[in-house]
């Protein structure tokens, strides 16, 4: 492995945890980078196996906490429900949540600086906005699919690298390593955020890549995603898998930046990659 990114490993790995979470948070994640007027976002729902809801995703603290009355109520009526807290200087609106098959899917909760330069009327337009583009990207019975932040001293370098990368750039959703593993025939997942992906099968666009060093741009109008498949490339420019980037899109305008953010990312993850693909599958 080049010496500084095995230094950079090391370092990383110090503070580094995995902790488990699910797509409700990818979709909070998503709703707090790119809204800069909110300063906080919450999904309220009812997780499989559970009775009473609860919140399953926020930006600020930890998930867990029993569902308040202001949150059942929305969810009993499914109509949202505004609130200006003058005194705190905070707007909050509570809004159902619904899939892209218009399943409600739970509670979206949006706090705003309630600064006095805009009109009441405006957080409600804007956090219905929020909400509808949400629905968008929340695929039918997905809301709790698995996900993982951060790494374990267990983990492969290969899924270190992933989360490194991911942690460098939350604007991206998921990041994949295809590799085939020394001693098989298929190319897989080696590294992502999806748990229950990893050791997966590849498809045969990843599969193509890690041949080819082709890079594959795809623009996915039904499910509201980009995705890019570039080389994955050794130290010394040895092609060893196939890298992937999966954004969230609002408009096919953006697929120019994401391809050059992309690009930038398979360059980050050359000065990570270890000189030997053997390891990328060692802890």
């Amino acid at each position: 492995m080049l010496a500084g990114a095995a230094a950079f490993l090391a370092v990383t790995a110090a503070s580094a945890k995995a902790v488990k979470v699910c797509y409700a948070q990818l979709l909070v994640d998503y709703a707090a980078y790119h809204h800069a007027d909110v300063i906080a976002v919450g999904i309220h729902a009812v997780a499989p196996g559970a009775t009473d809801a609860t919140l399953v995703a926020t930006s600020a603290g930890e998930p867990g906490a029993k569902s308040d009355a202001g949150v059942l109520a929305v969810i009993k009526s499914n109509r949202p429900a505004y609130s200006a807290r003058k005194e705190q200087g905070r707007y909050q609106a509570l809004l159902p949540l619904f899939d892209d098959k218009n399943n409600t899917v739970g509670v979206l909760e949006l706090t705003f600086l309630l600064d006095g330069t805009r009109r009441e009327d405006w957080f409600a337009e804007r956090a219905t906005a929020i909400r509808n583009y949400l629905q968008q990207i929340t695929p039918y019975n997905r809301l709790f699919d698995p996900y993982t932040k951060g790494y374990d001293d267990t983990d492969t370098v290969a899924q270190r690298i992933n989360q490194i990368l991911l942690a460098r750039h939350p604007d991206v959703n998921v990041i994949a390593l295809h590799i085939t593993k020394p001693g098989e025939a298929k190319n897989r997942v080696w590294g992502i955020n999806r748990p229950d992906f990893i050791g997966r099968d590849s498809d045969e666009i990843d599969t193509d890549t890690e041949k080819t060093g082709r890079i594959v741009m795809q623009v996915i109008p039904a499910t509201h995603r980009m995705e890019v498949h570039m080389p994955l490339w050794g130290p010394d420019g040895a092609l060893f898998g196939t890298l992937c980037t999966v954004y969230f899109w609002r408009t096919e305008s953006e697929a120019a930046d994401f391809y050059g953010r992309s690009l930038a990312i398979m360059h980050e993850a050359r000065l990570l990659t270890p000189a030997n693909r053997a390891d990328l599958f060692k802890p």
